[in-house]
């Protein structure tokens, strides 16, 4: 008895997890490895262009758009002249200012150590890998987006009783147009450009000649009734059969 009773729990465990099973694919058919998900199209987005480096990153710098980008940094630093230091320290007038320089902030050794002056190109830099630029530095945050990184550049620069100037940087070459060996190469055909015939002028239609009415048709003459045929007169006909018979 006790072994039946075994046999059909496990019978009943097994039938409820098939159960299950099938219910669970039913009420989640999409689950899976398989299964996608959002857009079946995929992501559209180009992927983002790579750094150029230093000064071609400047090319078409916006101090505006860099305005913006410093909102990420309000939360550690003051922007305004005289502004107070925070966790950061004021970066007002901070393009051309001695590293670790700043009063009334305590620096890092690695900052205070570093000598010079902070020039655009060493921002940029900084701003990429801060503890990689400056080994120590209390700063962690890094801006990853080199486009970011460059608008803010930009604005810090303009930040200062004397705005340090940007580098002239010429706009990026454009790539001339494929010629149709370089297509080949590529692996595409060039396209077959066709050429429009130009249209035939049509004729110009003559003018039809007006048409005449139609000659009316003379009505026949009637016919002359025949003539009635003449008799042989009887008078000399007699005559000639009376000599005949001696009469």
């Amino acid at each position: 008895m006790l072994f039946n009773k075994i046999a059909a729990a496990i019978l009943i465990v097994g039938i409820s997890a098939m159960a299950i099973g099938k219910i669970s694919t039913i009420i989640l058919p999409h689950s899976g490895a398989g299964a996608h998900h959002g857009d079946a199209g995929g992501d559209t987005t180009p992927p983002p262009k790579p750094d150029p480096g230093w000064p071609a990153a400047m090319a078409g710098a916006d101090p505006k758009a860099g305005k913006k980008v410093a909102g990420k940094c309000v939360s550690c630093h003051t922007l305004n002249k005289g502004g107070a230091n925070r966790v950061g320290p004021n970066l007002y007038g901070i393009a051309g200012r001695k590293p670790g320089s700043h009063p009334g902030f305590s620096y890092s050794s690695g900052m205070k150590g570093k000598g010079g002056t902070w020039t655009l190109e060493g921002l940029y830099g900084f701003l990429k890998d801060p503890s990689k630029t400056v080994p120590g530095t209390k700063m962690t945050y890094r801006l990853g987006k080199w486009q970011q990184r460059r608008d803010l550049i930009a604005y810090l620069a303009s930040l200062g009783d004397k705005p340090v100037p940007l580098p002239k940087v010429a706009p990026p070459k454009k790539d001339p147009p494929k010629k149709a060996d370089d297509k080949k190469k590529d692996g595409k055909a060039p396209e077959k450009k066709t050429e429009k015939m130009p249209a035939k002028k049509a004729a110009p239609v003559k003018a039809s000649a007006p048409k005449k009415d139609p000659v009316p048709m003379k009505a026949a003459a009637p016919k002359k009734a025949a003539a009635p045929a003449t008799k042989p007169k009887t008078g000399d006909g007699e005559k000639k059969e009376n000599k005949k018979d001696g009469n």
